[in-house]
């Protein structure tokens, strides 16, 4: 038996997310900037960057804007790096930050989910309470 396809009926929507909010104070400044005027229509903020604390302020100023957690596994910058917000040895090197990437690792699935824990528990520390949270994302 076929089944009847059926067009699309609604415009199809264009959705220009700013990811890494945090990672700079410049890049958080661009992307409230482009949320302000009209071109992002949401916003990822990544916990363990440098400039998490600002990002937080910007977006309680600007309670209207869609929010999505970033949630990091990887520092892959050879110049900015972050480290585990919880004690994650399998996910650090010796200097403390996360790895470039994951290599294969039998206990990384619950050390990936007390590190999601620890990043969803600053969020919250910090004051971030929204209803408009989206669904989360995350490098592997």
């Amino acid at each position: 038996m076929l089944n009847t396809v059926h067009a699309q009926t609604e415009p199809a929507r264009l959705i220009i997310r700013g990811d890494d909010m945090g990672f700079s104070h410049a890049g958080n400044l661009g992307i409230i900037e482009c949320f302000k005027n009209g071109i992002g229509t949401s916003i990822e903020v990544l916990v363990p960057s440098p400039w998490f604390p600002e990002a937080v302020q910007m977006l309680k100023e600007n309670p209207s804007i869609d929010v999505g957690i970033h949630l990091t596994l990887t520092s892959e910058w050879d110049n900015i790096k972050w480290r585990p917000l919880t004690d994650c040895p399998s996910l650090k090197d010796q200097d403390g930050y996360f790895y470039p990437m994951i290599w294969l690792n039998k206990i990384i699935p619950t050390k990936i989910c007390w590190h999601m824990h620890g990043s969803l528990m600053k969020l919250k520390k910090n004051g971030e309470h929204r209803s408009n949270w989206y669904c989360v994302k995350f490098h592997v």
